[in-house]
């Protein structure tokens, strides 16, 4: 992954074949860590002004999560049940939103498709159709969304952008009988 950030003075340039970066997160972060590391990278860059990702660690930054009982993945915990709401992902696959037309594609590279059978052999019946999946930071995206969360009950704002790491799929269009 490329940063648009300036490594001079911080790092020799013929150290750059085994740099390792590492960010610090809070406690808070943690679940968004574990469910979607590339909203929470995404995130850190645009609270910091360097895209993709700052790569240096500001240890007193305020947390930029707050309580994911009250964000979208609470829907995650649902779909997902006894596989501890973790987000199953995928190798070599990518989720884009066309801005125009608002579909989502998802691409998956041929030699994944074994993993993809896998994944799906997963849900069980109950899931009333719905699949969620994660995918890789798409390179071709011309852009990457970004939510910011408030604290409490306030609003977070976005931007109109069409790169995604995590979808949710629900196939269920007639309730069933009582």
């Amino acid at each position: 992954m490329e940063s648009g950030q300036c490594f001079h003075g911080l790092v020799n340039p013929a150290d750059f074949g085994s740099l390792l970066v590492c960010r610090l997160v809070h406690t808070r972060e943690v679940p968004y860590l574990m469910h979607a590391p590339l909203r929470l990278l995404l995130r850190l860059g645009e609270e910091e002004g360097v895209y993709p990702c700052s790569l240096i660690s500001h240890r007193y930054r305020p947390a930029l999560f707050h309580d994911p009982s009250r964000s979208v993945y609470s829907m995650f915990k649902d779909v997902l049940g006894p596989r501890q709401g973790m987000i199953p992902r995928l190798r070599e696959c990518t989720i884009t939103l066309e801005q125009g037309s608002g579909q989502i594609s998802v691409s998956i590279a041929r030699k994944r498709h074994p993993d993809l059978g896998a994944l799906l052999r997963l849900y069980s019946p109950d899931t009333d159709g719905v699949l969620a999946i994660g995918g890789e930071l798409c390179q071709f995206a011309d852009a990457h969304l970004v939510a910011k969360e408030t604290p409490g009950n306030g609003n977070g704002s976005g931007q109109q952008q069409v790169g995604l790491e995590t979808a949710l799929f629900s196939a269920k269009t007639v309730s069933k009988p009582t």
